[in-house]
């Protein structure tokens, strides 16, 4: 579901205008995943308070093995090596 979404640059005055927008369109207190810039901590907790239950989902890439041509790589996905929550 979309709630909300903001056209900009990821930096921290664009991570307090969505999480702004974001807030004034719920009416209860939610569970929000991000993924991993640094700016949406300070955007969350300032916007939310405590009334958030908030995680950040980081995941993490590695190289494609198949030993493909620079330009295949390009267009093909990295291989998927796993994912962490962090508070």
């Amino acid at each position: 579901m979309v709630v909300s979404y903001w056209v900009g640059s990821r930096e921290t005055r664009d991570a307090h205008f969505f999480m702004a927008d974001l807030y004034s369109r719920l009416s209860e207190r939610v569970q929000l995943t991000t993924d991993g810039l640094s700016s949406y901590l300070g955007a969350v907790y300032s916007t939310f308070k405590t009334d958030v239950d908030f995680a950040q989902l980081v995941k993490t890439y590695g190289h494609n093995p198949l030993g493909e041509s620079k330009t295949a790589r390009k267009y093909s996905p990295v291989a998927f090596k796993g994912s962490k929550n962090e508070l």
